[in-house]
């Protein structure tokens, strides 16, 4: 059963994928836009290796605050471990779906989990 909840925002999110394709390089600034929250994420590409560092503003405690991240990019694939400034760490695991849209699932410790769809900007 949890299995089949992977697959299935994972399928959606290969469905709204660009036509251009996958983006060979992720450096620079991706925001996400959500109602209750949003992350701008500046990005370096060295190889297959990614960093960076952030900024999050949430609509309930703690408002705002920064967080840095490291993860891999193999085409399209997308994995980053998110270390927030609270002390929490996510993981997310996404696909780059165009040269400007990363899309994906951030797990949170214990199981929890919220879709993400960042663009370029």
């Amino acid at each position: 059963m949890r299995r089949a909840l992977l697959v299935l925002p994972a399928a959606l999110l290969l469905a709204c994928a660009d036509e251009a394709g996958p983006a060979s390089d992720l450096t620079g600034r991706w925001t996400a836009q959500q109602v209750e929250a949003s992350e701008v994420l500046d990005l370096v590409q060295r190889g297959r290796l990614l960093s960076g560092t952030g900024t999050y503003y949430r609509f309930i405690n703690p408002p705002s605050g920064t967080f840095t991240v490291t993860g891999t990019y193999d085409r399209p694939d997308v994995v980053l471990s998110i270390h927030y400034d609270t002390g929490l760490t996510t993981t997310f695991q996404g696909v780059v779906a165009g040269p400007s849209r990363l899309a994906g699932v951030e797990t949170y410790p214990g199981g929890g989990s919220d879709t993400l769809a960042f663009q370029r900007d």
